[in-house]
């Protein structure tokens, strides 16, 4: 029997050591957006993401 590990991120793995169940946290949606702020001068414009 293989050992279950939950798994919080939003990718899906696959192993085949383990059975995998996933459960992530985050949910992403859409969120109303003031076109306005395209109009303001920003110095930084950061993106940020997890490597696998």
């Amino acid at each position: 029997m293989k050992p279950v590990v939950v798994m919080t991120q939003t990718n899906d793995m696959q192993s085949d050591l383990v059975s995998i169940i996933h459960k992530p946290f985050i949910d992403i949606k859409p969120l109303n957006f003031d076109i306005h702020l395209l109009n303001q001068r920003y110095d930084w414009l950061i993106f940020s993401s997890k490597m696998l």
